[in-house]
């Protein structure tokens, strides 16, 4: 069952496009002047579409978060219209999908806020890793976004990730929503496992608040990250060992993980929105929940490593209940039942989260008869 994914601005009532009957389903990305409050999933019956009564449909459904919206407007819209912008360089890491450079470059070109420099680099040349630290030497600007070819940015992408950089602010991250759904194994990565989205409301993750937190999964997607250049630079840039592969957690999330334990503040706002072309087979989406269960797994090692006394007790409890409550639970749930999601795939997630220490402890051994490793590591 294929699903057509469309925008509906509910400010305005725009048309909506027909849509083919192959589609049995239509998932409307529900926005109130520009700013995404949530999926709404209708049926394709007709193949024609009405914009009023699709709104009062949103709105029945999404009526606190338009709400919240429209009172967030209204205290604070002066202040964000008239705010100053840093100026942001782009970082794309080529991975190889067929077409997808030119799209996400043309993406970038289209922005509303443009980009002081846009650096495109070849992600097979020792990884996204290794790509994404290259851009980073390279960068000139303050503040330095990620991105990839399997990413579409929306027109304003760069105007809502440079409005969030406010003082004490040194990354912020965005939403994430696919860019098709055209499989099966697209649909349930979305629908089964939550896809890349964070949610639809913003965040602050920050020990300044109290504890520092461990959820390294939650912060952010490396297709849609930014960074202040000095502050990720201190870190010294991203630590390979943690690096997911074709997955879209990794690196990224031990960068966000070691910002916050120094003090740093990471904003995740669902404004700033990029659009994910997901793995198409059931084969590539196992290999995908491994490797974003091994690194987010191994960024919780990294972290344990790093922590002292009774934080490293606050670390490992961490990792267990994000071990039970994301993978060996959904795994045992499914284990006697036959349909979707296939076993296989909620076993490759509750392997790679068993895998990630001893994979990230064979990586650091690796890598440091090679490299030093980024300061802050133990």
């Amino acid at each position: 069952m294929a699903t057509r994914l469309l925008d509906l601005e509910l400010s305005n009532g725009g048309p909506l496009p027909d849509v083919p009957l192959r589609y049995e389903r239509i998932r409307l990305l529900a926005r109130l002047h520009g700013i995404p409050l949530g999926f709404v999933d209708v049926e394709n019956s007709r193949g024609t579409l009405d914009p009023p009564e699709l709104s009062a449909t949103a709105l029945r459904n999404l009526e606190r978060q338009a709400w919240a919206v429209t009172l967030t407007q209204r205290l604070t819209g002066a202040d964000a219209e008239n705010g100053e912008r840093p100026p942001v360089t782009v970082v794309v890491a080529a991975t190889g999908m067929s077409g997808g450079v030119e799209r996400c470059l043309a993406a970038i070109a289209g922005q509303r806020y443009r980009a002081e420099e846009v650096i495109s680099l070849d992600a097979d040349r020792g990884g996204r890793v290794a790509a994404w630290n290259r851009g980073l030497s390279a960068a000139r600007t303050p503040i330095v976004a990620f991105t990839d070819d399997r990413s579409v940015p929306d027109p304003d992408w760069l105007e809502a990730v440079a409005a969030a950089f406010h003082p004490g602010i040194d990354a912020v991250t965005g939403l994430v929503v696919p860019a098709e759904l055209e499989t099966r194994a697209q649909e349930g990565f979305e629908d089964d496992f939550g896809g890349a989205r964070k949610g639809f409301r913003p965040a602050l993750y920050s020990r300044r608040t109290g504890h520092i937190p461990y959820r390294p999964g939650k912060y952010g997607a490396a297709c849609n990250m930014a960074f202040r250049r000095e502050a990720l630079e201190r870190l010294g840039g991203f630590d390979a060992a943690v690096e997911a592969g074709e997955g879209d957690v990794g690196a990224e999330a031990d960068a966000l993980q070691r910002l916050i334990e120094a003090g740093a503040a990471v904003a995740y706002r669902p404004e700033a929105i990029v659009r994910r072309v997901h793995v198409r087979s059931v084969r590539a989406l196992r290999r995908q929940l491994y490797a974003d269960a091994r690194a987010c797994s191994a960024s919780l090692t990294a972290a344990f490593l790093r922590a002292r006394g009774r934080e490293r007790l606050r670390v490992a409890t961490a990792y267990w209940a994000w071990l039970w409550r994301r993978q060996a639970s959904p795994f045992v749930r499914r284990v006697f039942r036959r349909g979707w999601p296939p076993r296989r795939c909620l076993l490759a997630g509750l392997l790679g989260g068993l895998a990630g220490p001893a994979v990230y402890g064979a990586s650091r051994v690796f890598r440091s008869a090679r490299t030093p490793d980024p300061p802050g590591h133990a």
